[in-house]
C-alpha cells in the first residue's frame, strides 16, 4: 500500500531531523577523535621530551664526569708535588749518576732509570730532562729535580685515572720537565716551551688566582691533531715553581660524545 500525502509530510521532517542527527554525530565523533589523538599526540610528545631531557642530563653528567676525573688527576699530582717539597726530602745527589745521562756537548741532561742494572730503560714513569748540567746546581734545584723524579713515578697512575689524557708532564721555571708517555728520545725540555701558551697560563701575571686552567685548542706538534692543555700551576707557598699539564685531543672527546650522544641532533661542548 502505497503511503498517502499526510504520511510523506508526516516523514519527511523526521528524516531530515534524524539525518541532521545522524551528521552531527558523526561529526562529534570526528573531532573527540581529533581532540583525542591530539591530546595523546601531546602526552607522547611530552614525554619523550622528558625522556630526552633526561637522556641528555644523564650524558652531561658523563661528559663533566669524564673532564672533572682529569682535573683531579692534575690536582692529586699537584698535591703529591707540593707535599714532597714541603717536606723537605733529603737530595740524593749521590744518587744522581746512577740513572743519569749526558748529551756529548752538555747542553742537557736525561735522566732514564733502567730496569735493575740491565741497559733496558724503565719506561713506565716520566722522561726528565732539562737544560745544562746536574753538577754545581743550587740545592732548590736538587730539591725541585728529586720531587720531579718521584712525581715521575705518578704519572701512569694519573692517566689512568684520566684515560683520555694523550700525556701528562711537568715543566719547570728551572729549565726542566717530566713527560709521559715517552716514545723516542728527541722529546725533551727546550727554553720554547717555557714561552708557550700552556706554560705561561700557569705564570703569577696570567694566573694570579693559581686555578685550573683549560688552553684554546692548537695543533699538536706531534701529529695528534687539535689539542687543548688542562693545567695546574705549582708554588710552594708564594713561590711559583712550575705547571703540571694534561694534553687531550679533540678527536677522544669527539669520539667520547658521539659515544655517549647516540641522538639526532648537534652536541656543543663549550668552556
Amino acid at each position: 500500500m502505497k503511503p498517502t500525502e499526510p504520511d510523506l509530510q508526516l516523514k519527511s521532517p523526521i528524516q531530515r531531523n534524524y539525518n541532521q542527527a545522524v551528521f552531527y554525530t558523526y561529526i562529534g565523533v570526528i573531532v573527540m577523535a581529533l581532540l583525542s589523538a591530539g591530546m595523546m599526540f601531546e602526552r607522547q610528545k611530552e614525554q619523550q621530551i622528558y625522556q630526552r631531557e633526561e637522556q641528555v642530563a644523564r650524558h652531561v653528567l658523563q661528559i663533566d664526569l669524564l673532564l672533572e676525573s682529569s682535573i683531579r688527576a692534575v690536582k692529586s699530582l699537584r698535591d703529591v708535588a707540593v707535599d714532597h717539597l714541603r717536606l723537605g726530602e733529603f737530595v740524593r745527589k749521590d744518587r744522581l749518576p746512577q740513572y743519569e745521562k749526558f748529551n756529548e756537548d752538555g747542553q742537557f741532561f736525561t735522566l732514564e732509570p733502567n730496569y735493575g742494572k740491565s741497559d733496558v730503560p724503565f719506561t713506565n714513569m716520566g722522561r726528565i730532562t732539562g737544560a745544562g748540567s746536574l753538577n754545581d746546581r743550587s740545592e732548590s734545584f736538587y730539591q725541585e729535580l728529586e720531587m720531579l723524579f718521584e712525581l715521575s713515578l705518578s704519572f701512569p697512575v694519573a692517566k689512568e685515572a684520566a684515560p683520555k689524557a694523550s700525556s701528562i708532564y711537568y715543566i719547570s721555571k728551572r729549565r726542566m720537565m717530566s713527560f709521559y708517555p715517552w716514545e723516542n728520545n728527541d722529546l725533551r725540555f727546550r727554553d720554547e716551551l717555557l714561552n708557550k701558551k700552556q706554560f705561561q697560563l700557569s705564570t703569577p701575571s696570567m694566573n694570579p688566582q693559581r686555578s685550573v686552567f683549560w688552553s684554546e685548542a692548537y695543533i699538536d706538534s706531534a701529529h695528534q691533531g687539535l689539542i687543548t692543555t688542562l693545567g695546574l700551576p705549582v708554588y710552594l707557598q708564594d713561590d711559583f715553581l712550575g705547571s703540571i699539564n694534561l694534553d687531550m685531543t679533540l678527536s677522544s672527546l669527539d669520539k667520547q660524545i658521539r659515544t655517549y650522544f647516540k641522538m639526532p641532533g648537534t652536541v656543543i661542548l663549550l668552556d
